[in-house]
């Protein structure tokens, strides 16, 4: 089954993402793997070190039933991973 997968990167502002369209689970891993972590978490310390703020990177994966499982990290030492289920009934 194929997933729509979206990313967001530390720059972003909060409602903005970026799509890198569907996959199946092996796909998905493979995505968040592949995400630059690191190079984000050093974005955010430059912003705060300069005033400005982050959203919390994260790479989001939707179903059809509009559950979405969201794994973001701010730093090394916290990662979140989390099942919004807003519209499922």
């Amino acid at each position: 089954m194929k997933l729509p997968i979206e990313i967001q990167y530390a720059h972003f502002h909060p409602d903005q993402v970026e799509s890198v369209g569907s996959g199946d689970f092996e796909q998905a891993l493979k995505i968040i793997q592949s995400f630059p972590w690191e190079k984000e978490f050093e974005k955010i310390e430059r912003r705060d070190l300069q005033g400005q703020t982050s959203t919390v990177p994260n790479v989001a994966i939707k179903n059809a039933r509009k559950e979405t499982l969201i794994i973001s990290a701010r730093d090394t030492a916290n990662c979140l991973f989390r099942l919004d289920a807003i519209g499922y009934s």
